[in-house]
């Protein structure tokens, strides 16, 4: 019976977990987050025309949650449709 106990105050855990947001996003990750698809970060990568910089952890390429943010606090507001 304690048993049961045990396992239900673990499962109860895992489901209260606080969820932890990763710092460093992949190239996949950066294409959902932003909006711009895997294939055109990668080729704008490689043509050094990507505004956000990169990063090389254990061989891949990663990017800082923090300069994505950087780097759209920096744009100018559009205006809206029509301005």
């Amino acid at each position: 019976m304690a048993d049961s106990r045990v396992s239900g105050q673990q499962s109860a855990e895992r489901r209260f977990a606080p969820v932890i947001e990763r710092r460093l996003l992949g190239i996949d990750e950066l294409s959902q987050y932003i909006g711009i698809r895997p294939q055109t970060i990668r080729n704008r990568l490689c043509c050094g025309t990507f505004p956000i910089p990169a990063k090389k952890v254990c061989g891949r390429v990663k990017f800082d949650r923090r300069d994505v943010e950087s780097y759209f606090d920096k744009l100018k507001p559009n205006g809206g449709i029509g301005s």
